[in-house]
Parts: structure tokens; C-alpha cells; sequence
């Protein structure tokens, strides 16, 4: 797992996913966002590769799911973001 911007390696599994409380923005990349990727996926915002680089459709994807939630729609998985992710 690479952390987000900081490009440094660490240990993540499921247990701390759950509990990943970092902002994830465009150009952040690794397990946090892939596991963003599978739950947007879900919630039907994302139909693109679970890659795990949160990129253009990554982005729009959150908008969309922020609005239907009625969260502040900023693009990135803020802390609000992460725990209606993870209500699912």
C-alpha cells in the first residue's frame, strides 16, 4: 500500500480499511482508494476498473454519491464521506 500523497509503504488490511480516516483526493492511489472504488461500485456511482488510482471517473463518482447523500460534494473522501461509504 502506498499512502495517500505521502508515497509511503505501509500495511493496511480490511480491519484498518474500515477504519481509514485520511482524505483521499485525485491523484492518491492504493488499497484505501481501490476499496472506495468497490463501494462506489456498489452503490451503483462507479462502473470503472477497481485499479485503485483515484482519477477523473473516481472523482465524479464520489461527486455523485456526496450529492445523492446529501454531503458536501467536494470530490474527495472526506471523513463524512468514508462513514456513508462504509454504512453501506
Amino acid at each position: 500500500l502506498r499512502g495517500p500523497r505521502s508515497g509511503r509503504a505501509g500495511h493496511c488490511g480490511y480491519a484498518a480499511l474500515m477504519d481509514y480516516r485520511h482524505p483521499l483526493a485525485r491523484g492518491d492511489h492504493g488499497l484505501p482508494v481501490q476499496w472506495a472504488q468497490a463501494r462506489l461500485m456498489t452503490a451503483s456511482h462507479y462502473t470503472g476498473p477497481l485499479h485503485g488510482r483515484f482519477d477523473r471517473s473516481t472523482a465524479q463518482a464520489v461527486c455523485s454519491f456526496q450529492h445523492e447523500r446529501r454531503l458536501t460534494v467536494t470530490g474527495t473522501i472526506d471523513r463524512r464521506t468514508w462513514a456513508a461509504l462504509t454504512a453501506q
